[in-house]
């Protein structure tokens, strides 16, 4: 699924899609496949788990590892949020993150250029985080040993 919040493809997708689906719009040519756990089940309990991830595997429940996917949600050092989002198709916000004030993607919006990593406008002296260090192929040279 997709960061809510993260003006992704992926979420513009989805509110596209729903608007198709609930008539606000019609698109006869959409292809929307998608199989979302549902959002009440209880996430603590080992059994509605394993039926919610049965439910968005579908067909291929038969031989995902489900029982896997229930230990790997009781992990310690699994992020609930992050396992909402890539194992039961639930669109979440980063439990990392802080919430974006409302104004800020209009203010981004108005200078007109993109990062490359997050599709979001950027003013033109703004520098994307992975411009700050450079390196260079010549400064990596290979050794034997011997």
């Amino acid at each position: 699924m997709y960061g809510v919040g993260e003006d992704s493809v992926a979420e513009a997708s989805h509110k596209y899609a729903n608007a198709v689906r609930e008539g606000r719009l019609s698109d006869p040519g959409l292809l929307f496949d998608h199989r979302e756990a549902p959002a009440g089940f209880d996430f603590g309990d080992d059994d509605e788990l394993r039926a919610a991830l049965a439910y968005v595997y579908g067909d291929a429940s038969v031989w995902i590892d489900l029982e896997r996917l229930v230990a790997e949600a009781r992990d310690p050092q699994t992020d609930e949020a992050q396992f909402r989002r890539f194992f039961l198709n639930q669109p979440t916000a980063r439990s990392d993150s802080f919430p974006r004030p409302p104004s800020s993607s209009s203010r981004a919006s108005s200078s007109g250029q993109r990062t490359a990593a997050s599709g979001r406008r950027r003013s033109p002296s703004a520098r994307p985080a992975s411009c700050a260090t450079r390196t260079t192929s010549s400064a990596i040279t290979a050794r034997t040993v011997t």
